[in-house]
């Protein structure tokens, strides 16, 4: 599916500084809260979506709402199709209060099928989440297959494993808000 749409159309492409983004999972911003995003330390939770338009990553941005312990860290990052890391964070400090920006080599997504991951070693730590409504259409999504749920492979100090592994269907947890910009 990656590269059907280039075959018969001109891509929409996102890749220019202040010009579009997508949040991981969903292309238009949905409601938003804030909560505990994982149920246990070094989790991975994932979630596959289609990104519809090609996109150019170089930030993404997330928000810590109530830190966790000192010394914790959480972790986001976009995986292929097949489950192979693509892009990461690497460890953003858990503990402070903040909207963080974080760098990352820029890497530019093709229209297709990506997981959006999130790990952290503190199970305290709360996030801004896409809203309610968002993660209960998941359950609808696992019917079949897992399309959301956890990973088999352990994150690392908010580092993401190079692989997901099998993931086992799960909606008991919600999606860190995470914008990926240009």
């Amino acid at each position: 599916m990656a590269n059907q749409l280039t075959r018969y159309a001109t891509v929409a492409t996102v890749d220019t500084a202040g010009e579009g983004y997508f949040i991981g999972v969903v292309v238009q911003a949905a409601e938003n809260d804030t909560g505990i995003a994982f149920s246990g330390v070094n989790q991975v939770w994932t979630w596959q979506f289609v990104l519809p338009f090609r996109a150019t990553t170089r930030q993404i941005i997330a928000e810590v709402s109530t830190g966790g312990a000192a010394g914790k860290f959480y972790g986001l990052g976009l995986y292929d199709v097949g489950k192979n890391l693509l892009v990461q964070t690497g460890a953003i400090d858990a503990q402070a209060v903040a909207v963080t920006s974080t760098s990352v080599t820029a890497i530019t997504l093709e229209p297709g099928v990506y997981w959006f991951a999130q790990t952290c070693d503190d199970a305290a730590t709360q996030f801004r989440l896409l809203g309610f409504g968002t993660q209960t259409s998941f359950t609808s999504a696992n019917e079949n297959t897992a399309r959301g749920g956890t990973a088999a492979n352990p994150g690392v100090a908010g580092v993401l494993p190079a692989t997901l592994g099998v993931v086992t269907a799960n909606t008991s947890r919600s999606i860190i808000l995470a914008v990926f910009e240009p």
